[in-house]
């Protein structure tokens, strides 16, 4: 049997407690498709209504139509979300969600988050896994060429405005060896650098900041880097050469004169 459409939005209540009282409000598209207590009743989509329905008898149940006469599904989620905020219905009723399509609002609890965590744990994706990832995303074009407009641009800077996610994050040594050895070897092709180079053609940037002095801690910055990376660059030619310090070569340093041979 075919269903006729009819949007609702709905809510299911009774008077035995304070939450009751407040009840869950949802939507329906087919009513009474989604207001059968009988149905609901064997439903685990929503734990907090399923619960409540196995608590108290459904003949202390009652449903209530808040608004109905939708012409479009977005018009109805919009009013689900309305009621759910009017009633307040997620944090004294049975909703456990924000409304409108998935999980918006959804919190999980501590217990949930741990064994989620718990589950993942060791987790690693197959090669097979890998292989059919990378041959799924082959001849992707889903964004390219597309350009952002300067309202999405703005609104994606201010997002990142104080983005501390990765702040004071540390490599550890496996990762910095990995990433390393991930690196060596790599050139980029003849043609990357012709793009890399066209680029840069008239690039302003560096005259722009003609004459600008950096601050004292900034300049502190670059010269503690620039010193660690000349005592890593001292580190690996010693071991290069066998752990030889620098300026031990034989006749040179030690303060004597090199041998000439006579004619």
């Amino acid at each position: 049997m075919k269903l006729k459409l009819n949007r609702v939005v709905y809510r299911l209540w009774h008077n035995r407690s304070a939450k009751g009282r407040v009840g869950y409000i949802g939507k329906d598209s087919y009513y009474p498709h989604r207001t059968s207590l009988i149905k609901r009743s064997k439903e685990k989509t929503c734990r907090a209504l399923y619960r409540a329905l196995k608590k108290y008898p459904l003949k202390f149940w009652r449903v209530e139509i808040l608004a109905s006469g939708f012409r479009k599904d977005n018009t109805l989620i919009k009013a689900e979300i309305f009621y759910i905020k009017k009633f307040d219905s997620k944090n004294k009723g049975y909703n456990l969600t924000d409304g409108g399509e998935g999980i918006v609002g959804f919190k999980f609890s501590d217990k949930s988050r741990k064994k989620m965590s718990e589950s993942r744990k060791g987790w690693k994706i197959s090669n097979e896994t890998r292989i059919r990832m990378s041959k799924s995303l082959m001849g992707n074009k889903h964004l390219l060429g597309h350009k952002h407009s300067k309202e999405a641009r703005d609104k994606m800077s201010k997002a990142l405005i104080g983005n501390k996610r990765a702040l004071g994050l540390k490599h550890t040594a496996e990762t910095r060896a990995k990433m390393s050895e991930a690196h060596k070897g790599f050139k980029f092709s003849a043609e990357a650098r012709a793009k890399m180079s066209a680029a840069q053609v008239g690039n302003k940037k560096g005259k722009a900041n003609k004459g600008k002095k950096h601050s004292a801690e900034w300049s502190a910055n670059v010269s503690k880097g620039f010193k660690r990376r000349r005592e890593r660059l001292k580190a690996a030619q010693a071991k290069l050469n066998g752990g030889r310090k620098e300026g031990t070569n034989s006749g040179r340093g030690s303060g004597s004169a090199p041998h000439l041979a006579s004619n």
